[in-house]
């Protein structure tokens, strides 16, 4: 399984202020470190995502580099 949502979420100090931040359920942001065959994205963000978090990275003062972006 990937570790991309692992480390972005970790930066955000946890999925529910990463939800917060981005203006979603923290249940979406929990599914992205699940595995697929328990409904969730295998570490993933998934690519509909990507815009919130960055845009919520930016509200949150938290620098996301290339290599958080690495899956």
């Amino acid at each position: 399984m990937h570790q991309q949502a692992a480390k972005i979420v970790k930066k955000f100090g946890g999925p529910r202020r990463l939800a917060k931040l981005a203006d979603m359920e923290p249940s979406r942001v929990y599914k992205w470190t699940y595995p697929k065959g328990k409904g969730g994205t295998g570490g993933i963000v998934p690519s509909s995502c990507v815009e919130a978090v960055q845009a919520a990275a930016k509200r949150g003062g938290i620098v996301l580099t290339d290599e958080d972006w690495a899956p």
